[in-house]
């Protein structure tokens, strides 16, 4: 785990020195409208899009490890492109690589981790998954922090440059990577799966898969605006993001300490996620910054358990990168949509926009208590009916 892990830290530190001041490098040096920024974020989740199914089948049939470095391969020439953008077309190519950089990675990544858990070990996935997951956001807090240093001095391109040889790293480390087991899975299963997805499981799966998606919308587009809106400066953003993301490591430990049963962490997760942006659309500095400190731990709390959620699923063990993929497609595809959205609504009001997601995924977590209550009327003890 040791070249994963320092794969993970690569990208995400690379990750870090872009997160605080992406919206305004595209609106302020690049001269974008917060629309036009929009696209580029939707443009990202689009090629995530078509993608997902694709990187997740292979990840099922080949090595887990070529489809990591593909991935991190593809995330430096975004951030190539991205150095080199003058103008809105470079800045879609970039955003368009990105995104299938995360298609490649998505589910990839949790599937080495699950296929890596032993039971001599006596380690769950939840627990080890959090590493994972506190180990990238420790180093997303120092990218951040990083960030506002190298504005202070420097400028955007340097930023960029640090950050294309960080993820220089991330292409080594996924050379280094080892397999965990042996992943390959037959063609004659992997259609079997498919065909399950299109029929008995396609109704309470997808609609299931979509409320998921509709808990994590985070509508990030907005929120360095909101900072901005609410006094802190472009330099500050760093600073800030760094200390709010502490709450992410909160988050991920927390859910590799406790035992509670995924579907309820997920409920209670979104609600309090809701809480967290309504808190953060308000124009005051604490109640802003604590705001979003909660909807960022509530955020890594339910992503570790949507991922153990949908692993649990049954019959999905020898499909676990291609169910996450399935997922993962219509994750995008909400986030597609809702970034094209907000994008629209925020330029009238911020305020406005983050209430509206809040109350939506209020709705949502609703929404999915009537769902699987409903189906498990007819399957007591699973969360879906018998796929066969």
């Amino acid at each position: 785990m040791a070249s994963f892990l320092a794969r993970i830290a690569c990208e995400h530190f690379a990750f870090g020195l872009l997160i605080p001041v992406y919206i305004v490098l595209l609106t302020e040096q690049l001269g974008l409208s917060l629309a036009q920024a929009g696209l580029a974020v939707s443009c990202t989740a689009v090629a995530s899009f078509i993608l997902e199914m694709p990187a997740g089948v292979l990840a099922d049939k080949i090595k887990r490890k070529y489809l990591l470095l593909g991935s991190s391969i593809l995330h430096l020439f975004s951030f190539v492109t991205l150095f080199l953008a003058d103008d809105i077309s470079l800045v879609l190519i970039s955003a368009i690589l990105t995104g299938a950089a995360f298609a490649l990675a998505s589910g990839t990544e949790e599937s080495y981790v699950h296929d890596s858990v032993k039971k001599e070990d006596n380690v769950s996935f939840e627990k080890k998954l959090s590493r994972v997951s506190i180990t990238d956001e420790a180093a997303t807090i120092l990218g951040m922090l990083s960030s506002s240093f190298i504005l202070i001095y420097f400028n955007y391109s340097i930023l960029l440059g640090v950050a294309t040889f960080l993820l220089g790293g991330a292409v080594f480390s996924s050379m280094l990577l080892h397999e965990t087991k042996n992943t390959a899975t037959a063609t004659s299963n992997r259609e079997r799966f498919i065909r399950k997805i299109n029929t008995k499981l396609s109704l309470s799966l997808l609609i299931t898969f979509l409320l998921l998606a509709v808990l994590a919308e985070s509508g990030r587009l907005l929120w360095q605006p909101q900072l901005l809106a609410t006094g802190w400066t472009a330099v500050q953003l760093g600073y800030v993001f760094a200390i709010i993301k502490l709450g992410s490591i909160a988050g991920a430990y927390i859910a590799g300490e406790t035992k509670v049963k995924s579907l309820n962490a997920i409920l209670l997760g979104g609600v309090v996620g809701a809480i967290g942006l309504s808190l953060f659309s308000l124009n005051l500095y604490l109640i802003n910054l604590g705001g979003l400190a909660l909807y960022l731990l509530a955020e890594n709390f339910v992503r570790i358990h949507t991922t153990s959620f949908i692993l649990s699923l049954p019959n999905l063990q020898k499909h676990k990168a291609t169910a996450l993929s399935l997922y993962s497609i219509v994750n995008n595809s909400y986030l597609s949509l809702s970034a094209l959205l907000l994008g629209v609504v925020a330029t009238s009001s911020l305020t406005g926009a983050l209430l509206a997601v809040a109350v939506i995924k209020t709705f949502a977590a609703v929404c999915l208590i009537l769902v699987v209550t409903y189906i498990n009327r007819y399957r007591s003890g699973q969360s879906f009916p018998s796929q066969h």
